[in-house]
Parts: structure tokens; sequence; C-alpha cells
């Protein structure tokens, strides 16, 4: 079944002629779109004698339009009758014969025609009044007129086929409908061919296929370009998420979509994703041996839409503290990540990660003491944690007066790694420098020892990097030794003297 292109009669006369003579032209016949064929042609001769010839129409020229209907002469007889089908059933046959990206081509074109009917009438206000005839006066006698009514009856036919008058909300629907009836598609053939591959003892890596991976991204940016989060969340990743449990590989079905939300979030097209997805973002870059990928994203979602509890559990147990640091800052606690970075840097197991931990600690000491957020780039500290000379006093108070205990403590109490970190410490210290030293991830807490524990820690991994960030910190700083206790939690005894930051910095 087929549509032709506009031609005139001289040229259909040419396509009857060659197809009658069993050749045809590329050039002339073009292929457009699916028509609906009525069932039971007309008779040659009714045509001939009269009956096509009452609208003006040379009837040898073989195909005739006449508004939505197209009238096509037969070689053997008879004449055959096709008509345009309104947008929604073009929808229709290419949801029926499952072509749904063709079908989904077409629904975006209606759309955009939809919404361009509204923006008209709006930018041109009383067009139609300004040109309507005031006499009111017709040319209904003219022959031009009747021309002009056959162009408007055929191009109120293929107007309608075209998307004219369809209501924006319907477009959407069947938009949404198209999409998921692809993404079922691909994720049915995905499951045919695994199990294909197992039948055939074929290994095969759980990556998701080229299909699925396009059927995901189709699904993220349909539900994104039409605002219906809703969908995404409640309709698409449960598709996506149900194949797993079906026999779909999960890691294949999932591992898809979920890599298509981390660049939308990435680009900051969702601002929030749900527990679940959380938690399934997580998993997968976690098996991927990819875990930063999570924390780039967790520094673009909103920190009040996120389950704050769920969040900071995996990305302690990934340890992923730059998306910890700025979640604490965000609620006002700016000491937690130096005590959770410290814990890392004690905890690491060889000096490259020791020297990336402490490379984080001091660009976030570095972030406070200037005024602004961590990461570097994302805007100024906000007043919900207090003054900034406020949390400057408790991370240098922090840095100088807690000792080894109330680190091993604060540690203990954190629970996760810093526990970890806190343990070994403690097994270290137990058992002697000799059995200690066979612990390969015990090489730099043994250099956690009294005073100023924090502090040595830092210097014994990178001295110039740590006295750099510890002299703009006290540079200029006029706050008091005892400030700088109490901000730590440890109150100052009776002192012979009382020093300001500048002093207690370098003493």
């Amino acid at each position: 079944l087929l549509v032709l292109g506009y031609h005139t009669s001289t040229t259909l006369g040419q396509v009857s002629n060659r197809s009658s003579s069993g050749s045809s032209s590329a050039a002339v016949i073009r292929v457009q779109e699916q028509v609906e064929w009525m069932d039971q042609p007309v008779d040659r001769q009714w045509a001939v004698s009269g009956g096509l010839a009452a609208w003006g129409v040379d009837c040898q020229g073989s195909v005739v339009g006449v508004g939505p209907r197209v009238y096509l002469l037969g070689q053997q007889g008879g004449v055959f009758c096709g008509r345009l089908m309104p947008w929604s059933e073009r929808l229709k046959t290419l949801q029926d014969v499952r072509k749904f990206k063709l079908g989904l081509f077409y629904a975006l074109k209606f759309q955009q025609t939809s919404q361009q009917q509204q923006i008209q009438p709006q930018q041109q206000p009383g067009h139609q009044r300004r040109n309507s005839n005031p006499t009111g006066s017709d040319t209904a006698g003219s022959g031009g007129g009747s021309a002009a009514a056959k162009r408007l009856s055929a191009g109120g036919g293929l107007a309608r086929s075209e998307g004219v008058g369809a209501e924006p909300q319907q477009v959407e629907q069947w938009m949404l409908s198209l999409m998921l009836g692809h993404a079922t598609v691909a994720l049915q053939a995905a499951h045919k061919q695994q199990q294909l591959q197992a039948g055939n003892h074929t290994s095969y890596v759980q990556q998701p296929s080229v299909a699925v991976r396009a059927a995901a991204e189709i699904c993220v940016c349909l539900c994104l370009l039409l605002s219906r989060v809703d969908v995404l969340f409640e309709r698409v990743y449960p598709l996506f998420s149900r194949s797993g449990s079906a026999g779909v590989n999960a890691g294949g079905a999932v591992g898809a979509v979920v890599e298509v939300l981390e660049l939308a979030v990435l680009s900051d097209l969702l601002e929030s994703l749900p527990p679940e997805i959380m938690q399934a973002l997580v998993d997968h870059f976690a098996e991927v041996g990819q875990p930063e990928r999570v924390e780039g994203c967790v520094l673009h979602l909103s920190i009040m839409s996120l389950d704050l509890n769920q969040v900071i559990r995996l990305c302690e147990s990934v340890g992923l503290y730059s998306a910890l640091t700025s979640i604490y800052n965000h609620i006002g606690d700016y000491r937690k990540p130096l005590l959770d970075l410290l814990a890392a840097v004690a905890g690491a197991g060889s000096f490259a990660e020791a020297h990336r931990y402490c490379c984080k600690l001091l660009v976030y000491l570095r972030c406070c003491f200037r005024g602004l957020k961590f990461p570097p780039g994302t805007g100024y500290l906000s007043s919900t944690g207090g003054s900034i000379d406020s949390i400057k006093s408790a991370l240098l108070g922090s840095l100088l007066y807690l000792d080894r205990q109330d680190l091993i403590t604060e540690w203990q109490q954190s629970g996760g790694r810093a526990a970890t970190a806190a343990a070994l410490i403690t097994t270290s210290s137990s058992n002697g420098p000799t059995q200690g030293s066979t612990l390969k991830s015990l090489m730099f807490c043994a250099g956690l020892s009294d005073p100023h524990p924090a502090l040595q820690l830092l210097l014994s991994v990178d001295v110039a990097a740590a006295v750099a960030v510890l002299s703009e910190m006290t540079c200029g700083w006029d706050a008091v030794e005892t400030d700088l206790r109490v901000a730590a939690g440890k109150p100052a005894a009776e002192l012979d003297s009382v020093l300001v930051a500048t002093q207690v910095g370098w003493g």
C-alpha cells in the first residue's frame, strides 16, 4: 500500500503507460505513507462514462486525488479507491505493525504541528477578522471559486493527516504508548537472544545490547521532553527492572536505563531520583567498578529531594567522600567531613590512596576558609552552619586540639570505614610495632600519635601542601585559643597565656 507524490495529469498519464508496460520509475512514484484501501473496486465503465468525469477530471490520467481520497485506474478493470488516514489512525496502524520508532517520528511531527497551531492565533489576533470580506459577497459562480473549494477540501484531508486539529494531550498519550511498546519489544528481543545464547552454551557479558540501550535512551529523552518524570519513574524504570526478574540479565536492562539516567542527571535535566533508582545506580556502578560516577550524580542532584539516610549510607559504603562532604555541608555540619577524611587517610592501604584523600581534605579546608562550597566551583557557603568564623574555628580547633584518643572515639562512633580505621589503630598499638607493621593497611596509622595527631597525619603525607593550606588558614586571623578549644569540644582549662590563631598554628 502506498501513496503517490503530487504529480501533474500529464505525468500521471506517463505513469499509467509505464505501469502497463511492466516498468516503473523511482523518479515518478515515491512511497510516502501507508493508506487504507476500500475493499470493493469501482467499475471501470462507470468511471469512464461519467462517474469521475462529474468532478471535471480527465480519467485518462489513471490517478485522481479528490480531498483525502485517491482513485487509481486498474490494469485489469475497475477503479480502486484509497484514503489518507487521520493522524491518529496513522499512528494506530504503525503501532499494530510494530513500527514504533517510525510512529514516534510522526508523533513528534504531529506534536510540533499542534503546538504551532496553538501559537499562531496568539501571535496574530484578529487576523481572520481583518482578512474577511466586509461586503459579504462571494465568488461562488466563478470557476476560480470552485477550484479554491477543491483545494480547501483536499487541504483539509491532508491537514488532518498531518496532525492539524490534534489535541496536544492526545498526541502525548500516543507518544507514550509507542514509547512503551518499543521498549517492551526491545526487551523481549533481548530475552530471546539471551535464551538462545544460554541454549547454545555461549558466554555473554552482562552488558546491555545496542537495542536495549537505544530503547532506554528513547524512553528517558521522551519523558524529559514531555516533562513526564512520573512516567519515567513509575512505568519506564519498572519495565526495565521487571525484565531482570523475568529472565533478561538485570545488569543489562537495568544498567542501560541507569546509565542514561546518569547522563540526564549530569546534564541537570533531573534534580531527584527515587530511593529505588538511587540504590540501583549505586549497585550498578559499584558492580562495574566505577563508584565515582555515583558521586558525580549526587553532586548534581538536589540534596533536599534525596533520602539522606540512604544516600549517606550508600556513599559511606563505597567511600564517596566528596558527595558525603557536600551533603553534610548542606545540612550545616562542617566538622564531620574533616573527621571522615582524616580516618580515610589513616586507614589508607597505600601511599597513593593516602595522598588522594589528603589532597581532598586539604582542598576542603581551603574552600571552607575562603568561604566557598565544596567541591570548588559550586558557589559560596551559606549561613546554615553558622558564620564563616565559627566554621573556621571548628575546623582549625579540631585539627589542633583533638588528641589521639579523641579521634579514635569519634571514628568508632561514626561507624563504617572510620570505625575500621579506629580498629586498625587500636590493633596496631596492642600488638606492638613488629606485628602491626605486617599489616599493609597500618602503614599510615602508625604515625597517629600525640600531640596534634591530625596535623602529624597530614604532614606525614604531603608536607608542602599541608603547610600551604595551614598558613592560609591562620594568616591575619585573630581568633583566640580559647575559642578554638571550645569550637573543637575541648574547653580550655586555666591557661598561663592565651594565643591567637596565628600563634597557635605555628606554635
